[in-house]
């Protein structure tokens, strides 16, 4: 494996783990949003060993996953939804129910139709506004790719716009890093001619 090929390995493993979170938002593609990141994992790890084997290249990598693929999995469904969101003010909501989950929080669902379309209402995260009893009227945010879940209003940020391209600003930047120190840092080369 030559260089830039490990170079191209690592870029795409930490551009798909910050990917991976979108395709979970995505709802129907769980499974590749795990496939997904699990490749990225292994690709990011060897990519960025193959260019430098150290342990510094392992904490790095290590601090380098948190960072971008939390970041991610905060910010990118906002971000989406703040480029590709189209916001529809003639929503009601039409039934509610809850879920209730042995191992986790129960949440709340709504039934809620806008104009001639009828969805459910999951909340993004459980700080989300509350969306209003049977009956009321509310927003809602919806992507026109139909890639991802509406969403409130609320939950859109403008944070994501610059966390996301720093994080891979900062991921690209470490493989760099990696790719132009030498291998055997602290070692000097001695020529043979001197010897």
């Amino acid at each position: 494996m030559k260089k830039p090929w490990r170079v191209t390995v690592a870029v795409v493993g930490l551009f798909a783990g910050m990917a991976s979170p979108l395709l979970k938002a995505a709802g129907s593609a769980d499974w590749l949003a795990m496939v997904t990141l699990g490749m990225a994992l292994v690709a990011l790890f060897l990519g960025v060993l193959k260019l430098w084997s150290s342990p510094v290249a392992c904490l790095g990598w290590l601090l380098m996953t948190i960072a971008s693929i939390g970041v991610s999995a905060v910010f990118t469904q906002p971000l989406w939804m703040s480029v590709f969101g189209e916001v529809r003010t003639d929503c009601q909501v039409i039934d509610e129910w809850e879920v209730e989950r042995d191992r986790a929080p129960s949440y709340d669902v709504s039934k809620v139709r806008c104009g001639d379309r009828v969805v459910s209402y999951k909340p993004y995260q459980s700080a989300s506004e509350y969306i209003g009893d049977v009956g009321e009227r509310t927003s809602l945010v919806f992507d026109r790719t139909g890639l991802i879940n509406p969403v409130r209003p609320s939950d859109l940020t403008t944070t994501g716009a610059w966390a996301l391209p720093g994080v891979a600003l900062l991921g690209l930047l470490f493989i760099a890093f990696c790719a132009t120190w030498p291998a055997e840092p602290g070692k000097p080369k001695v020529e043979q001619e001197f010897l």
